[in-house]
C-alpha cells in the first residue's frame, strides 16, 4: 500500500460571522521583536472570549487580534485602549487593566488570495453599564 506524506487542507474558514458580539478580553501576550512593514516591533496578542449565539444558547469562541505596540493616537492599539478604558494609551500603559474587561467587538473578515478567510477584530467598546440610562 503506498502512503502520501503531502497533506493538503482546503482554504480556511471564519469562526465568526461579521457583525457585533458580546466579549471578554481573557488574556494577552507581548510578542517581542516581529517583523512588520514599519520595521521590527512589538505586538500584543489579545484573546477574546466571544459570545456567538447558537440554536441552543450560547457558545464561547476564543479568538486573537494582534496589535502593534503604539501610543500613537489613531493607532490600532490606541483605538483598543481607549474603547476599554476610555482613556488613551499614554506614555505608560499597563496591559492587566484590559483583563477580564466585558466589551463589544465588531468582526470583519479578511480574505486572503489563497481564499483564507480571518476573523479581524475591527472595534472594541466597554458596554454601557447604566441601566437606567433613558429613564425619566
Amino acid at each position: 500500500m503506498t502512503t502520501s506524506n503531502i497533506l493538503e487542507f482546503g482554504p480556511r474558514k471564519p469562526k465568526l460571522d461579521p457583525i457585533i458580539y458580546r466579549a471578554k478580553i481573557a488574556n494577552h501576550e507581548v510578542l517581542t521583536n516581529c517583523n512588520t512593514p514599519y520595521g521590527v516591533r512589538n505586538k500584543v496578542l489579545v484573546t477574546f472570549e466571544v459570545e456567538k449565539p447558537t440554536g441552543t444558547g450560547i457558545k464561547v469562541v476564543i479568538i486573537r487580534q494582534s496589535y502593534l505596540v503604539s501610543n500613537h493616537p489613531g493607532s490600532m492599539f490606541d483605538k483598543l485602549v481607549f474603547g476599554v478604558t476610555g482613556c488613551p494609551v499614554g506614555k505608560r500603559f499597563d496591559l492587566n487593566s484590559l483583563l477580564g474587561a466585558e466589551v463589544m467587538i465588531q468582526i470583519k473578515h479578511h480574505v486572503t488570495s489563497d481564499g483564507d478567510t480571518f476573523d479581524n477584530v475591527d472595534s472594541v467598546w466597554r458596554e454601557s453599564q447604566d441601566l437606567t440610562q433613558g429613564a425619566i
